[in-house]
């Protein structure tokens, strides 16, 4: 054994338990940010659900408006399973047109 063995494994030994505090505080962080975002485009959806129905009403009149807003307001979240799939509940809200109302009156 050399005589710096003990020096070198301390050494070695400081390395993996800083790496791996590294990467405690990298997944600690990602899982933070992760969640500010969601609730951010939690936050997003709710405005735009309440907002929703006044640009319907606002740009009823206004058919090429309306497609427009219809496809500015478009929201996709990818699942929590990161694996590219929609999820459900994040869709777009519920559209209730003019033409939807005339419908149901």
């Amino acid at each position: 054994m050399s005589p710096d063995f003990i020096e070198k494994l301390r050494d070695s030994v400081d390395r993996i338990e800083k790496t791996i505090l590294d990467q405690v505080f990298k997944e600690d962080s990602r899982a933070r940010a992760t969640s500010s975002i969601d609730e951010a485009q939690t936050a997003a959806v709710s405005a735009l659900q309440r907002l929703n129905p006044l640009m319907e009403n606002l740009l009823g009149d206004d058919p090429p408006a309306l497609r427009l807003w219809q496809s500015a307001r478009r929201v996709e979240r990818l699942s929590s399973s990161r694996r590219g799939k929609r999820d459900p509940a994040a869709e777009d809200p519920p559209v209730t047109t003019n033409d939807t109302i005339a419908a149901q009156a």
